[in-house]
């Protein structure tokens, strides 16, 4: 068979001082925060990871389809990017999706749907999977299969006649990549890829598909995946009903989130009824308008930024040991407000950094999310445990490298007592809320008595001074 590999990829060898073979990104592999990329151009994005304290990189989607278009010739050059440019200091989390046109049937609504591989074709998706897991060189440590396979809009099967047909031939796909993947490298680690995390009536969307791969696609994943939006004070839920899943099945694996994020505007029902316009809707909800219009944008940075941590607090808090943000690169207004494009409404004001296109340029403007991120990387990275404590509030204890850290805030203004947990002054940390043009304001740490500490909204990180 011909084969045609386009792109270049120069290997990088940034090194640790003192510490032998181990790049950066190995140093920082078992830190809790991540974000997603997705895809961008952008020439700044190794910087604009490390700014904000960053060695995870995820949603790094390869597309079997656009790679090996025409059987037989295979292009390169967004993998190759990704090694070239991050590999050395940001751990890659590369999401595989393994649809193409001329080898899977096909024949769903969606064009990003996946579907079943056809038996003759088997071959040339181990060909695939061999050749990406070689062309890395080992830079890639981590592996997704798939993405939210359990909704329509990601993967069907035009010929199954029942729901367990079509589980059964996902199923097939995540073996052979399972399989492939660890006999080309052995230190691989799989996920399953992102399962949506939307709840409906106490339980998953489709609670039959998940059930049959957790208990027939066990041995075929090493993490499993979660996708964490919408209402945060859920995510306790969400995770534990996967975590009784798997242990009803004689198991237990860690649990990541590689897509999280907020503010979600679908909180404000903006997806409940379509009999409105929902330009009408956006325009007279007080709620959305914190979304759309211009003149609100201070209030949507405060919360924004607000969300970054709470969201993080409640998935460490319900037992996700690793999440990613959604997303690096978001865009600073709306560029469509209609029911077609709900996922834009949904999704693309949630990235730390606002972009804007204009004239061909596209200017970028870092948050006040992305400051905070920088924050509570520096306060929790590599925390130990967490544990939610029993007093007004959101109060949260982290234990950092043997060192106590309480994350919290309160809905309303009130005073806490910490005392237990320190004995002298302590000092409060703010976030970053605002900016004055686009340089963030940083607050000034506060210090009080450990005995009366006061809580408002925006969330805070608590520590023991030293005396």
């Amino acid at each position: 068979m011909l084969i045609i590999i386009t792109g270049c990829l120069q290997p990088s060898t940034y090194k640790i001082s003192g510490t032998g073979d181990r790049t950066i990104a190995e140093k920082f592999e078992k830190s809790q925060f991540g974000i997603a990329i997705s895809y961008s151009d952008n020439e700044q994005i190794r910087e604009d990871l490390l700014g904000a304290g960053l060695h995870w990189a995820g949603s790094l989607i390869i597309r079997w389809d656009e790679v090996e278009h025409v059987k037989g010739e295979l292009h390169w050059e967004k993998l190759d990017r990704y090694i070239d440019e991050l590999s050395d200091e940001i751990n890659l989390l590369i999401e595989l999706r393994l649809y193409n046109r001329w080898a899977s049937f096909g024949g769903c609504d969606s064009e990003r749907a996946g579907s079943p591989l056809r038996d003759e074709y088997i071959e040339d998706l181990d060909n695939f999977l061999k050749l990406i897991v070689r062309r890395t060189e080992g830079k890639v440590k981590y592996w997704s299969i798939g993405n939210e396979m359990e909704i329509k809009n990601f993967w069907c099967c035009s010929f199954c006649k029942t729901e367990e047909e079509s589980e059964e031939e996902y199923l097939k796909i995540l073996k052979i990549a399972y399989n492939v993947i660890k006999k080309e490298n052995k230190n691989a680690v799989i996920l399953l890829g992102g399962f949506t995390g939307n709840w409906k009536n106490g339980t998953n969307v489709n609670p039959e598909f998940v059930k049959y791969i957790l208990k027939n696609g066990k041995e075929y994943f090493d993490i499993l995946d979660l996708h964490l939006y919408e209402d945060p004070k859920t995510y306790k839920e969400r995770v534990k009903w996967f975590i009784e899943l798997m242990n009803e099945y004689g198991y237990s694996k860690p649990i990541w989130s590689t897509e999280m994020g907020g503010p979600d505007i679908r909180l404000c029902g903006i997806n409940r009824s379509r009999e409105k316009s929902l330009r009408e809707i956006l325009e007279e909800n007080e709620c959305t308008k914190i979304f759309c219009l211009p003149e609100y944008r201070k209030k949507y940075y405060r919360m924004h930024a607000e969300e970054v941590v709470k969201r993080y607090v409640y998935a460490f808090d319900a037992g996700v040991s690793k999440a990613f943000w959604w997303k690096l690169y978001g865009v600073k207004e709306y560029q469509y407000i209609d029911y077609e494009h709900m996922s834009h409404l949904v999704f693309s004001k949630m990235g730390l950094i606002a972009t804007e296109r204009g004239k061909g340029v596209v200017s970028y403007m870092k948050t006040p999310a992305y400051y905070t991120y920088k924050i509570m990387i520096e306060e929790l990275e590599m925390f130990d445990s967490v544990e939610k404590l029993p007093l007004e509030g959101e109060v949260f204890l982290f234990e950092v490298n043997g060192k106590d850290i309480i994350v919290a805030w309160s809905e309303k203004n009130t005073t806490i007592d910490l005392s237990r947990y320190f004995d002298n002054t302590v000092r409060v940390r703010h976030i970053v809320t605002e900016l004055d043009g686009e340089a963030p304001v940083y607050k000034d740490d506060g210090y009080s008595p450990s005995s009366s500490v006061s809580l408002e909204k925006d969330p805070v990180f608590i520590t023991e001074t030293e005396e």
